[in-house]
């Protein structure tokens, strides 16, 4: 869904992030539905920090696909957002059920043409799935290939961040992304996260 950046000084960034959470907890809360259609819903988040002239940034925001085949319903949502142009992508994990499936997640992303960056974050469904080959009884999970996953994104212009922040111009603004891992698993560090972040950047 695409997100309106607008700055303000109304609503404090704590706040913020809380109403998006909710927001974005009843968003996946459905995510079991598997929706195959595509529904607009513009979003505007005020942020006091944001530079003016970045007014009317977009973000198209798309989190648990769960791809679980070659023609998994998600890939055909995926497909109707060819050419969308958002200013930023952003994935929040949780993108396959199997390695084998991120070259076509990956592929249908690309096809979204965002202007200034894609940037994406491992869940758990990601990093820990059942185990696909011969395996002992008691192995309930296996740990997937991320390195080699992210390698796959990257292939697409899809940057995968884990406990990374970079560095985005955006219109000659400098903004800073900031990503970690899912924080169920264990893969969340904020202070490595933040290690490298300009305090002075939005």
């Amino acid at each position: 869904h695409p997100v309106h950046i607008k700055p303000s000084s109304i609503m404090n960034l704590g706040r913020m992030f809380s109403i998006f959470g909710s927001v974005l907890g009843w968003i996946l809360g459905a995510g079991p539905m598997r929706a195959t259609t595509v529904r607009r819903l513009s979003i505007t988040l005020p942020l006091a920090s944001l530079p003016p002239h970045l007014d009317s940034i977009s973000a198209l925001l798309i989190s648990d696909l769960h791809v679980n085949g070659h023609k998994d319903p998600a890939l055909r949502v995926l497909d109707q957002l060819a050419g969308a142009r958002p200013d930023i992508l952003v994935t929040c994990g949780d993108l396959v059920e199997s390695e084998r499936f991120i070259p076509d997640v990956a592929e249908r992303l690309a096809r979204i043409e965002p202007q200034f960056g894609s940037f994406a974050v491992w869940g758990n469904h990601d990093a820990l799935g059942r185990p696909q080959r011969k395996a002992p009884r008691w192995l309930r999970h296996e740990i997937r290939p991320l390195q080699a996953m992210a390698a796959e994104l990257a292939k697409h212009g899809i940057h995968t961040l884990t406990n990374q922040c970079v560095s985005l111009s955006i219109r000659g603004s400098q903004i800073q992304i900031v990503g970690v891992g899912d924080r169920h698993i264990g893969m969340t560090d904020l202070d490595e996260a933040f290690a490298i972040a300009d305090p002075n950047l939005f």
